[in-house]
């Protein structure tokens, strides 16, 4: 379903597959890549490289290409990306606010589309993911385990502050 320059995929993952990632990712965090997020950052994040994750993620990443061939159209590279970020939300208030996922400008390389899974094995409340489009606009759709949203990285987005449970999302950034 595409709405307001996003979409989404339901289900892409079952809650046992997400465990899987997430227990895989969680022993094979990468010592090399570091995740270059800013200050305003109140989340615990640990990078994993792709290669690493071997098939675990090759669902993930050929419906990224196949979602920006349909309706995006970025030229991307077809290299999958060095990492993904595990972010784990897990105590009161834990939040990001309003970011873009782009490179400073000047730097030969640029992101286009930023894809986000969700690997919460338990319930959550807040940690709402929201873009602003001149208001804000909650993306109900990813706060179920499994779901992929993939947008374009200029797009200002959030997340609201985790106030019970622990919310945990897989990002890559192409």
């Amino acid at each position: 379903m595409n709405l307001y320059n996003w979409y989404f995929l339901k289900s892409v993952y079952s809650t046992d597959e997400c465990k899987e990632i997430l227990d895989f990712c969680d022993k094979n965090k990468s010592s090399y890549l570091i995740d270059g997020h800013g200050p305003e950052k109140k989340v615990s994040t640990f990078v994993v490289e792709t290669d690493v994750l071997k098939n675990r993620l090759n669902k993930f990443f050929a419906l990224i290409y196949k979602t920006n061939n349909m309706y995006f159209g970025y030229d991307l590279h077809k290299e999958k990306p060095l990492g993904v970020n595990i972010n784990v939300y897990e105590k009161e208030n834990n939040e990001y606010p309003y970011h873009q996922d782009t490179n400073k400008p000047g730097t030969v390389s640029d992101i286009k589309l930023t894809a986000i899974l969700n690997l919460s094995l338990e319930s959550y409340k807040g940690g709402d993911f929201c873009m602003f489009l001149g208001e804000d606009c909650k993306v109900e759709e990813i706060n179920e385990p499994g779901n992929v949203l993939i947008f374009p990285s200029f797009l200002y987005h959030k997340v609201t502050p985790v106030t019970e449970g622990r919310r945990i999302t897989l990002s890559t950034w192409l």
